[in-house]
């Protein structure tokens, strides 16, 4: 004897083994906190319409559309009816159903499907691109309309409006009666159905709620109305019943399901060439993180007065990072992101850097880039919204509280999923790679999908994730989830090893044969100008730079110094010459701000306050 099928999905929880629910809790974790009392109170938070939402939005293509078929269908359905419907095999619908019975978003055995209840709620009225049941639109009809509509499709009027309502929806959900009537219909009608039945089932036409008749009927939609092929829902709203447009799909909601991801081309590059960019752009992000960080350290960003960095701010970290204001907000943005600067919260806020900055700034690259990179992973700050404008014409600002976008963390793992199913090597072409990540989650995409994803592959490789737009040793074990600590060592196995040394030259230059150790960088940095990058780095010393040095305290023999311990040759005379210059006429004439100030008419009254031995400092 057949088991009892379960009365709700608070009965098929109790059924399942404790495997069973784990599996569910690791699907949909938002069931745990807090933790439910019982199985019961487990099945009424599985069935709220924000837990829903949460569990359909994480779905990919072919589970929605198993979902949203079965929403199309009364309840319960069978498996081989759903499978009939999909217009798929039983094997490849019973995977989806057997995904969506783990999750409970579909309860119950295979001979009697049901869908939670909240899940219909989430696809919302038009599930598949169909429109609402004859039953629905026609609840409020009058017994002799629907004695009309019967007599205008063929139909015997039996004047019970139940006994009429079910002989309509017979009829008009039978591919073939359709068809039928559809052979005396004026072109234009086929034309319009058919473009409604693809969906969505929305029409807008004039004095959609008249009353017709078969006989009397002028135009095509018309000719509709007089049949119950559209139906009025407003003065100037048609749509086309469920039961109409599945029949005109030949009886099937869906033609086919999506089981497996569009194909994805790709171009290959050698892998040590990806390797070598992607580790020469994660030190550069380094590198200008650190220049950011420094310059506010001494001339701190002013917050605006609604919160976030001005234009000019940006333009002036643009012009300091030599880079473009779109590079130079991403930059800006990792920063805050990675937390190492932030708003002081002072009288007049300013962007400074934070405590956690003289840690990061006194690490090796690639504890700093890892620190970056698993920041960038996490952050649902999208840095591309920095210029554009929002809904009340303002231009969104860099640092600003409307930059936050939480489906750009998911858009960012996703991309990254996909880049790592990808060999060594491999980049995928962009137009490819927006289909497949509209399979993995076609719940997920709003108006900004394609652009999150375009500005997805652009931050990462100015961060160094991609190199040649494929992904890097460091890259895959950010993209697999690994913690700071992994991600730094992947990246410490590729990158060349830092140089302690440079080659001064006469011209005023010092050359880096490879990245410098930290200290020599950023001593350098400050003493020269950076002329060139690329496999080796060229530096430029010049009266305003040497300037800069000793405007931090250096002084010429401290500079002198260091360059001739760090130097392959011998200090150029011309260098010397321009250090002890500089050093001789600096600090003749001195600039700095006085906070108040005493002023007094009286002569006599000034002489008596410098006088008076309680305003000596």
């Amino acid at each position: 004897m057949p088991a009892r099928p379960p009365r709700s999905l608070a009965d098929d929880l109790r059924a399942r083994d404790d495997d069973a629910l784990l599996a569910l809790l690791r699907a949909r974790p938002d069931l745990v906190a807090p933790v439910p009392s019982d199985l019961s109170s487990l099945a009424a938070r599985a069935s709220t319409r924000a837990s829903a939402q949460r569990a359909v939005d994480r779905l990919d293509a072919p589970a929605v559309q198993v979902l949203e078929v079965m929403a199309a269908l009364d309840e319960p359905v069978a498996l081989r009816d759903l499978a009939r419907a999909c217009g798929a095999s039983q094997a490849v619908v019973g995977r989806q159903v057997a995904r969506l019975r783990e999750q409970a978003l579909l309860w119950g055995p295979d001979r009697a499907l049901r869908t939670v209840r909240a899940v219909a709620e989430v696809l919302g009225p038009h599930p598949a691109g169909l429109g609402p049941r004859l039953a629905d639109l026609l609840s409020g009809a009058s017994q002799a309309r629907l004695a009309e509509l019967c007599e205008d499709v063929g139909l015997p009027a039996t004047r019970d409006a139940a006994t009429d309502l079910a002989s309509l929806r017979r009829a008009l959900a039978d591919p073939s009666a359709v068809a039928g009537l559809l052979e005396t219909a004026p072109p234009a009608a086929r034309e319009l159905l058919d473009r409604l039945a693809a969906g969505p089932p929305l029409g807008r036409v004039e004095d959609a709620e008249r009353r017709v008749r078969a006989a009397d009927a002028a135009g095509p939609v018309a000719w509709l109305l007089a049949r119950g092929l559209l139906l009025p829902v407003g003065a100037d709203r048609v749509v086309l019943p469920r039961e109409v447009g599945v029949a005109l799909r030949g009886g099937q909601v869906r033609s086919g399901i999506d089981a497996e991801p569009p194909p994805l081309a790709v171009t290959s590059r050698r892998p040590g060439h990806v390797e070598a960019a992607a580790a020469g752009q994660a030190a550069e992000a380094v590198r200008l993180v650190e220049q950011l960080a420094e310059a506010w350290s001494t001339d701190p960003a002013p917050v605006l007065r609604g919160g976030g960095l001005g234009v000019r701010q940006l333009r002036r970290a643009a012009d300091l990072l030599d880079t473009g204001t779109d590079q130079a907000a991403f930059v800006v943005e990792l920063a805050w992101a990675a937390g190492l600067v932030a708003d002081d919260r002072d009288v007049d806020p300013a962007f400074v850097p934070t405590p956690a900055y003289d840690a990061w700034r006194a690490g090796e690259t690639a504890p700093r880039w890892a620190t970056l990179a698993v920041a960038w992973r996490s952050t649902s700050r999208v840095p591309g919204l920095v210029g554009t404008r929002d809904g009340r014409d303002t231009v969104r600002a860099a640092l600003a509280a409307d930059l936050d976008r939480p489906s750009a963390v998911a858009v960012r793992a996703d991309v990254l999923a996909e880049l790592a199913a990808l060999g060594p090597g491999e980049v995928p072409d962009a137009q490819g790679l927006a289909g497949r990540l509209a399979w993995r989650a076609p719940r997920r995409r709003g108006v900004l999908a394609d652009q999150l994803l375009e500005w997805t592959l652009r931050e990462a490789a100015w961060l160094g994730v991609t190199g040649l737009g494929a992904l890097g040793t460091a890259g895959r074990e950010l993209a697999a989830g690994g913690g700071p600590d992994t991600v730094a060592k992947a990246l410490a196995g590729v990158l060349p090893p830092p140089v302690d040394h440079v080659v001064l030259q006469a011209d005023l230059t010092a050359v880096a044969p490879g990245p410098l150790v930290p200290d020599l960088a950023r001593e350098l940095a400050l003493a020269a100008d950076v002329d060139s990058r690329g496999g080796a780095t060229v530096y430029r010393f010049s009266p305003t730079s040497i300037r800069r040095a000793l405007d931090a305290g250096r002084t010429a023999d401290e500079l002198l110094r260091l360059l001739a311990e760090h130097s392959r040759t011998p200090v150029p005379q011309p260098l010397e010459y321009l250090a002890r210059d500089v050093a001789r006429r600096h600090g003749r004439l001195r600039v700095g701000a006085a906070s108040a100030y005493l002023r007094a008419d009286d002569e006599a009254v000034l002489t008596e306050l410098l006088s008076d031995r309680r305003a000596a400092v």
